[in-house]
């Protein structure tokens, strides 16, 4: 017989947790264990040990559901063999959550699972009130605590929850609480915002309905078992209900209001909306207030209802203030010399904006306004004058402004009469003159007398032609004295009169008369017009000479105004020797010399012959003098005096004059050309050497720019421009 020797059976060293929540599943293992194995378990103390079914692995998962002090046991077995028992292992279950203060907290979702199997309760701890079992406000009347779990849980953002069993499901019943702390509602505290036994869906297992928390708080639930001791394992799921926005009714339509009249704005009034929430009462703004005042326009008035957790919702609606206003009005009117406004039937004569307020006159039973802006132009100022012609003549009528129309035919060849001048402007504006005499006589007087071109010795007297007469006397004499100057005579057709020798600073008074051809005696002298000469035409003063060299020398002068060209004269000091004269332009204060001899003394004067034409001659100023070097000049100096070349007047009405120097004896050319290019004058004559002046006529010639060349040898030495006036 063969008999084989095997290891004995060895339930080794078992280990495991000590503690544990229910339903609390741990797991189970030993070391040196051989054989078969079998887990057992029992609670103490000292109950039965239980074979757990399937219990035969290491390590082995083992699972509490109830409270309670448990031990966990191994047994090894081999065949044949007696078996081996390990030591066990102990673990305390115990409710996690059993005390408030121990709370689980739950996430939104399912939470669990959870087991209220040997549950207690606490001294002092929160009880709803009985009720209607499918109440939200209350458990079943008559209902206690009894094996009481704890949750909490912080509100989510929609502050909004519900709260719901999940299976297994059993007959329970649920709160939801509020405190400060968990303490609270040991003491009494707290405060019930929702409790439920039976949910309208079944008659076992209860459901918090949507309920409005603060986001962010902390919350307790409260789980027991009906009855005073049902119990088992359960699940919890935490609902994020979401929050429903407010919503709004009765928002008002547009509003119209009027102000009053000229008001810049009213009060309007309405009725202000109403808002519902799922979740207590939403804040509320509003951007005006009925009894607001309002301005002119539309103005769109907003309620904001916002409950915290969604978007704001609005009730939006306008104000209308419509604007009753004084109305205002305007026209424009242009009148000549005065104008009557048939808004009030008063007359104007000025320029200017006027107004007139009619009360109460416009649709809206405000003031009407109208303003008028008035142009008054002025009549004309128009004149006639007299005309006078020999009998058996026709003469030209006259009036100003030209355009307008004579009472008589014009030009007027019949017997003595008046007549007047109507005239329109540009503004339509239409006067008459006073009337004028038209003299038809065999020889008539002599009209429209006015002096021009008064200088401090000279005067021009201009009058009216007279068809008919065939030359005009004038005649003139100082204010005040007794006879009377003869001015000379004029053939027609000119009608003006140069007269000369006049006192400056003088009044004097003048007349005209003319001189039919037949028979051949004057009219009646006109009638008298006076005018006083300019102020004399002085001397030049401030007399220096400057630049003397042996056979040069530069004089100079303060300018004297009003001056048309200056005469300039010099002498040999000893003898005396006689005056070379010469001229410099009126704009000129020095005059060069040359061709003087050498260590002489030499003395001269100036005087002004002043504007207008025909010009007045000022006195001779004093005499100055110089004495030459005993040396000549350089080439350089004298090249330099024969390029100074003065043309003056200009501009010039009757001559022009053209000062060259010359160094040695030369052939001086002068050439005057029109502004086309076209030679109208040539002056040209034989200098020795020293300073002179040549003199262009320039009568003749017409009023314009003229350009004027000085040629020395054939060599062109100045150009310039000069004008030529009437």
């Amino acid at each position: 017989m063969f008999v084989q020797a095997v290891p004995p059976p060895a339930a080794g060293v078992v280990s495991g947790p000590s503690t544990g929540y229910a339903p609390f599943t741990g797991t189970y293992s030993t070391t040196g264990s051989n054989g078969a194995l079998q887990w057992y378990a029992r609670v103490q103390p000292n109950t039965a040990w239980t074979l757990l079914p399937g219990g035969t692995n290491n390590p082995q998962n083992i699972t509490f559901s109830g409270v309670g002090n448990y031990e966990v046991m191994v047994v090894a077995t081999v065949a044949g063999c007696t078996p081996d028992t390990a030591a066990f292992a102990s673990t305390s279950i115990t409710i996690q959550n059993d005390n408030v203060c121990d709370a689980v907290p739950l996430n939104i979702g399912a939470n669990g699972p959870f087991s209220n199997i040997g549950a207690t309760t606490e001294v002092g701890e929160a009880t709803p009130p009985g009720g209607s079992c499918n109440s939200q406000t209350s458990w079943c009347s008559g209902q206690t605590i009894s094996n009481t779990i704890w949750f909490s849980f912080v509100a989510p953002p929609s502050g909004k929850i519900a709260i719901r069993t999940l299976a297994p499901l059993w007959d329970n019943q649920l709160a939801v609480w509020s405190a400060e702390d968990c303490g609270g509602l040991l003491s009494g505290a707290g405060t019930l915002l929702a409790a439920n036994d039976d949910s309208s869906s079944s008659p076992y297992h209860s459901y918090i309905s949507p309920l409005c928390v603060t986001p962010g708080q902390t919350y307790y639930v409260q789980l027991d078992g009906y009855g005073g001791g049902t119990s088992g394992n359960i699940n919890l799921e935490l609902i994020d209900a979401g929050n429903t926005a407010p919503v709004v009714s009765n928002c008002p339509s547009t509003v119209y209001v009027a102000t009053a009249c000229d008001a810049a704005n009213a009060t309007a009034t309405w009725s202000e909306p109403t808002v519902t929430d799922d979740c207590g009462t939403p804040s509320s703004t509003a951007s005006h207030n009925p009894g607001d005042v309002f301005p002119i326009g539309t103005t769109t008035v907003t309620y904001t209802y916002d409950d915290g957790f969604n978007p704001a919702v609005t009730c939006s609606f306008d104000v209308v203030v419509e604007a009753r206003t004084s109305s205002t009005g305007s026209e424009s009117q242009t009148a000549c010399d005065n104008y009557t406004w048939p808004t009030n039937g008063q007359n104007y004569t000025s320029t200017g904006v006027y107004t007139h307020t009619l009360v109460g006159a416009n649709a809206q039973g405000c003031d009407s306004t109208v303003t008028l802006n008035l142009t008054i132009n002025p009549l004309p100022t128009v004149t006639a004058s007299d005309v006078s012609a020999c009998a058996g003549n026709s003469v030209a009528l006259i009036g100003n402004p030209s355009g307008g129309s004579f009472s008589v035919a014009n030009p007027y060849s019949g017997p003595t009469t008046t007549y007047t001048y109507t005239y329109t402007d540009a503004n339509g504006c239409t006067n008459t003159s006073a009337p004028a005499n038209i003299f038809m006589t065999a020889a008539p007087p002599v009209t429209g007398i006015n002096i021009s071109n008064i200088g401090g010795n000279s005067a021009t007297v201009n009058w009216n032609s007279i068809p008919g007469l065939v030359w005009y006397e004038v005649r003139y004499r100082a204010v005040g004295a007794g006879s009377w100057t003869g001015g000379g005579t004029q053939a027609a057709p000119t009608t003006f009169k140069n007269i000369v020798g006049l006192t400056a600073g003088t009044q004097y008074e003048v007349e005209v008369r003319g001189f039919c051809s037949t028979p051949n005696f004057p009219g009646p002298w006109s009638s008298t017009t006076i005018f006083t000469t300019s102020n004399a035409c002085v001397a030049p003063s401030n007399l220096a000479e400057i630049n003397v060299t042996g056979t040069s020398a530069t004089v100079t002068w303060t300018a004297v105004p009003n001056t048309n060209y200056y005469q300039v004269r010099y002498r040999l000091a000893a003898g005396p020797g006689a005056w070379v004269n010469g001229t410099a332009p009126g704009s000129a204060t020095s005059k060069n010399y040359t061709g003087l001899a050498l260590n002489t003394s030499y003395e001269w004067q100036i005087r002004a012959i002043c504007n207008p034409s025909p010009f007045t001659t000022g006195p001779w100023s004093a005499i100055g003098d110089w004495t030459t070097l005993a040396s000549k000049p350089s080439v350089e100096e004298l090249v330099a005096m024969q390029n100074e070349i003065m043309v003056y007047p200009n501009p010039a009405t009757s001559v022009v004059m053209v000062d060259p120097t010359a160094i040695d004896a030369q052939q001086t050319v002068v050439k005057l050309f029109d502004i086309s290019g076209r030679l109208v004058k040539q002056l040209q004559a034989r200098h020795e050497a020293g300073s002179h002046t040549m003199t262009i006529g320039l009568e003749e010639l017409t009023s314009g720019m003229y350009t004027i060349q000085v040629y020395c040898n054939d060599a062109l030495k100045h150009t310039s421009k000069i004008s030529k006036q009437d």
